[in-house]
């Protein structure tokens, strides 16, 4: 979980650390009978893939879990919608920032098979204090709803905030009821379409962060749940 290397040279660090614990470890198997799998999480995109070798990647690694969330939050001066699955007209920026793109991006243009690429899916939303969704806000501004848990943004419909589906991007935004308010975010509805393009286009499974933002108070997860049932 090395977030992330920002040169070419820190690129081939992070594949020959990988790369040495995978070999320690099939020495070990050799040893104990014991299967170990080495993973590493990536950003979606070439902000930080330009630097790597891809195929030097793929064989450090068994695994390689993208991280096809935080495509926008605080950081950033629009209100997009952090993690959705295709792009959207609404906004442009989604073409390139988008799971769909991000795993295209791992697989296609850095030659990643599928088989060692898993589907990121985020267990918590990105909020912004703007009336609807791609509006302009100001770079760096946080708020109490910059950052949501999954279980914490259930009680905000409870309180009033409606539920809007894109149909495009094919995740919900959930709306303020004063007006000054948007939250992007999974539900088990898109977590459940994700994991079903995921197997459809190939790839082996999913991953979530972060298990604590979906355990709901009676020990059930309904996020990862969802995805469970559609890969059972």
């Amino acid at each position: 979980d090395w977030e992330f290397p920002e040169n070419q040279e820190q690129a081939k660090a992070f594949v020959d650390l990988a790369g040495g614990i995978k070999a320690g470890l099939r020495e070990l198997e050799k040893k104990n009978a014991k299967t170990y799998v080495v993973t590493a999480a990536v950003n979606p995109g070439n902000w930080v893939g330009r630097w790597f070798d891809g195929a030097a990647l793929a064989g450090a690694v068994d695994v390689l879990m993208v991280m096809t969330y935080d495509y926008t939050g605080p950081w950033d001066d629009w209100a997009g919608h952090h993690s959705p699955l295709f792009p959207t007209a609404a906004d442009p920026r989604s073409r390139t920032a988008c799971v769909q793109a991000g795993m295209a991006y791992w697989n296609k243009e850095k030659k990643i098979p599928k088989e060692k690429l898993l589907v990121g899916i985020p267990l918590y939303g990105r909020g912004f204090k703007v009336p609807k969704p791609f509006d302009s806000v100001p770079r760096g501004q946080e708020s109490d709803i910059s950052s949501l848990a999954y279980r914490d943004i259930l009680p905000l419909m409870v309180q009033g905030w409606k539920t809007k589906r894109d149909p495009e991007s094919r995740v919900p935004w959930l709306y303020a009821p004063d007006g000054n308010g948007v939250i992007g975010y999974d539900d088990p509805t898109s977590v459940a379409e994700k994991t079903r393009w995921a197997k459809a286009e190939g790839y082996p499974g999913v991953f979530f962060w972060s298990l604590d933002h979906d355990h709901m108070d009676d020990g059930t997860h309904p996020l990862v749940e969802a995805a469970a049932k559609v890969l059972r």
